[in-house]
């Protein structure tokens, strides 16, 4: 492939190839490449190029950890001077972390490039839970998105079987939560005490390349002669997991954006942030003083946690790596432009035949447990606690 045709693939993707020094999933070599060079193409129809760089940043894809950007685009700048929706539906897009790859497709709906879970994620989210995820309209499908998904890395036979798995795509058509809002404040809130699928730690091949990512997030996170010989996949995840609050606080912030440009001050960023009291001020940096806003956010996760609790979509789901949408305008002082929606359901998995989950159970290989509900506590406790305008930034 010449260098030409090469630059309108995402980062890692040209040729559909996998790096070497990873470990391929566990499928017949043919079926992979074809699902990976799929991927590709729709990736590269859609940000393809210097501009789709500048706008998404670099567009990556790992064949456990799916895609991502590897770079956050800087938060948009807002004009004070902004008065109608009008106006606002027109702004940029407001994203705080790498789920990459949203387009606005018309006012108040973004386009995102989906796997398989996350499309019947959508699909199946019962009445009961519509308030709590942004609403849906469509897609346009690839292969098969049912809810069955979550057993291997590959199904059998067949392009339409890797849907199962979660690496089939398609272009989901969701609400744009940021619609209408002339200053949009957004932070984006990781859910779990874990933040991978069971399946993706089951790997017993030890990875250099894994061994070199704990080294760059702590040294002495590896036992001697580690980084030479590598470790296994689950040694890295849970290790990246400690080093957050996600392991012992259930939630992990990923980023805020604020019109005013305002930054948090913080050691290693947001993901790095363990204590309550850390995360504790992150909240009230993002909520900047508005005592409306915090009001309408502590009743909304007190509506979010009673639905959850209530509904068996939910206890027949393992719910890894999705996040809490906080949205507001910084411009209202009444509270009514505060929304809380889940979102990110790329490893969402239905266990047909497995246990009800409970949510706030630890977690032990093979029970599915999550901790969602650990975290929604956690945040619950710290929300109702939080000294609005004592780190209004």
């Amino acid at each position: 492939m010449d260098d030409s045709k090469r630059e309108s693939l995402p980062a890692g993707m040209a040729a559909g190839t996998l790096r070497e020094s990873e470990e391929a999933p566990p499928c017949e070599t043919p079926r992979r490449l074809a699902t990976l060079i799929r991927a590709a193409i729709l990736v590269s129809a859609m940000y393809r190029g210097r501009r789709g760089r500048e706008k998404h940043g670099v567009v990556d894809y790992d064949p456990y950890d799916g895609f991502s950007t590897s770079k956050m685009r800087p938060p948009p700048r807002f004009s004070r001077r902004t008065s109608s929706t009008e106006d606002a539906a027109e702004a940029p897009l407001v994203q705080v972390a790498g789920h990459g790859m949203l387009e606005r497709e018309r006012p108040g709906v973004v386009r995102k490039l989906a796997v398989a879970r996350e499309l019947a994620a959508y699909r199946t989210a019962p009445p009961d839970l519509a308030d709590h995820l942004p609403s849906f309209h469509g897609a346009d499908e690839v292969g098969d998105a049912s809810d069955g998904g979550g057993g291997g890395r590959c199904g059998g036979g067949g392009l339409g079987s890797a849907s199962k798995s979660g690496l089939e795509m398609a272009s989901i058509f969701i609400e744009d939560l940021t619609a209408g809002l002339r200053r949009p404040c957004v932070m984006d809130v990781k859910m779990g005490t874990r933040t991978f699928l069971e399946e993706e730690a089951a790997a017993t091949k030890l990875r250099v390349d894994l061994a070199t990512k704990l080294h760059e997030i702590d040294p002495a996170l590896l036992l001697p002669g580690e980084r030479e010989r590598g470790i296994t996949k689950g040694r890295y995840l849970q290790q990246r997991d400690s080093q957050s609050s996600s392991a012992t606080l259930g939630l992990r912030i990923e980023g805020i954006s604020r019109p005013d440009g305002a930054t948090f001050e913080s050691r290693g960023g947001f993901k790095r942030l363990r204590s309550e009291e850390d995360i504790s001020r992150a909240l009230a940096f993002f909520v900047g003083g508005n005592a409306a806003a915090h009001d309408a956010f502590a009743a909304a996760l007190a509506r979010l946690h009673a639905s959850l609790r209530a509904s068996s979509w939910f206890a027949a789901r393992e719910v890894v790596s999705s996040s809490l949408l906080f949205v507001y305008d910084e411009a209202d002082r009444t509270g009514g432009s505060a929304r809380v929606r889940m979102i990110d359901f790329a490893k969402t998995q239905h266990l047909p035949d497995g246990p009800t989950l409970t949510h706030d159970a630890r977690w032990e290989a093979g029970n599915h447990e999550d901790g969602y509900l650990v975290g929604l506590g956690t945040l619950r406790t710290l929300w109702e606690a939080l000294p609005v305008g004592g780190f209004s930034g």
